[in-house]
């Protein structure tokens, strides 16, 4: 259920103001907005999937919900909402971007959604698009994307912790999350949730049309992984080192025991 003291029955309307607003930015250009049409849910199983189920060839299509009860992360983990605690969202279009680019775009723009709300916060991305609040030596996860593929359109699943008692992505059959989540209500934030929205499809506008160096310079801005000890698998090798550098379209280069080493970031992945 939505909370107590919040109205979704506006969301629609407020989110397609928005569109226009976004498309007039550009002297009126048409299409600057990656969202065209919106469809709000009071509760939805996934945005994902509704989001594929009213995808439209003529341009994106969002799917937003207060509630959402069978959410997916990354890697086949689940997404627990937490009864509407988060934002929930997905947008379905076509791109000639690869995944990688995507991901990565798609992660900026959560990045400086959640960032314009709480500039103190110490707000960061973490490879390959998680936005995390550091506190000292501890990682608390505030948003995260899921990029799928299907039937020729990208869907692009963007989740955020608005209220206490948002959950991280957890293992499948896991009994905890992944790692510790943090929510805007936890930094002491009030956000409303179709204002977070909003500011979500503004910075995925701005950062589909990027160049890849403004995507690499503002990743650089905010880059949580960068001077950590990590390790990562590929094709089947654990690689562990110090992350030295991160190009999150290209390459994470690791200074390990036997030397400096880039791993390529479109076939490896966390350990």
């Amino acid at each position: 259920m939505a909370r107590p003291d919040e109205d979704i029955t506006d969301w629609a309307g407020r989110l397609e103001r928005a569109i226009e607003r976004i498309d007039a930015q550009v002297g009126g250009q048409a299409g600057s907005c990656c969202v065209s049409e919106v469809f709000v849910y009071q509760r939805v199983s996934s945005t994902q999937d509704a989001a594929h189920r009213h995808r439209d060839p003529g341009g994106g299509v969002l799917a937003v919900a207060s509630d959402q009860t069978a959410g997916r992360g990354r890697l086949g983990r689940r997404w627990d909402d937490g009864q509407a605690s988060t934002l929930p969202m997905s947008i379905a279009l076509r791109t000639e971007l690869d995944d990688v680019g995507l991901a990565a775009r798609a992660g900026l723009a959560a990045l400086d959604a959640c960032a314009d709300r709480c500039p103190d916060a110490g707000v960061l991305i973490k490879w390959p698009n998680d936005v995390i609040v550091r506190a000292g030596a501890s990682d608390r996860k505030l948003a995260g994307v899921l990029i799928e593929r299907r039937d020729g359109f990208a869907i692009i699943g963007i989740g955020v912790n608005v209220f206490e008692g948002a959950s991280a992505d957890e293992e499948p059959g896991a009994s905890a999350p992944a790692y510790d989540a943090i929510s805007f209500e936890d930094l002491g934030i009030t956000a409303d949730r179709c204002d977070l929205a909003i500011g979500l499809i503004d910075r995925l506008s701005y950062w589909l049309d990027a160049s890849d160096g403004a995507v690499r310079a503002r990743w650089g801005e905010r880059d949580a992984m960068l001077g950590t000890r990590r390790g990562f698998n590929i094709d089947g090798e654990t690689v562990e080192g110090t992350v030295i550098a991160i190009d999150p379209l290209s390459t994470i280069t690791l200074r390990t025991k036997t030397g400096d080493r880039s791993l390529p970031v479109a076939t490896i992945r966390t350990v």
